[in-house]
């Protein structure tokens, strides 16, 4: 995963609604003696520019996958943990929640998976999973390495 990154995001408000897509780059690096990676990017959404971080790590006592993710565009102020899958799987794939704010703020849910191809591809796609469980893809990015 490790490595400078070039591709495509593409972001969705729900089933079919393409809300837009643009270019990212992204930079993967390992942290505190490779205990965790370390995912910053740059993209824009709808012609403003956006950034973000995401840690990830693997912790040996809950035999689990974790991250703390923020941005300047879906997580406002806020930090989204997320955990999931286990040692036993071949990639990372985590599972957090959000509010939804807002005078009867909803409980939803955020699943990102990434995704590393046998072609060199990095895969991360993010789905949003509604209060009532239902779970629809929010975001993919397909990187390319430099």
């Amino acid at each position: 995963y490790t490595g400078n990154w070039t591709g495509r995001c593409r972001v969705w408000f729900g089933p079919d609604q393409l809300a837009d897509e643009a270019e990212m780059t992204g930079t993967i690096r390992i942290i505190l003696n490779g205990r965790f990676l370390v995912h910053e990017y740059t993209a824009s959404f709808q012609g403003k520019p956006l950034e973000g971080f995401m840690i990830m790590g693997y912790d040996l006592h809950t035999d689990r996958f974790q991250s703390a993710w923020i941005d300047t565009f879906h997580m406002n102020t806020g930090i989204l943990f997320s955990q999931g899958g286990t040692g036993k799987k071949s990639r990372p794939e985590v599972v957090g929640s959000y509010s939804s704010g807002g005078e009867s703020p909803e409980v939803w849910g955020w699943q990102t998976d990434m995704q590393l191809q046998e072609n060199g591809e990095l895969i991360i796609t993010a789905y949003n999973i509604s209060p009532q469980g239902e779970s629809v893809k929010a975001t993919e990015t397909i990187y390319h390495r430099i």
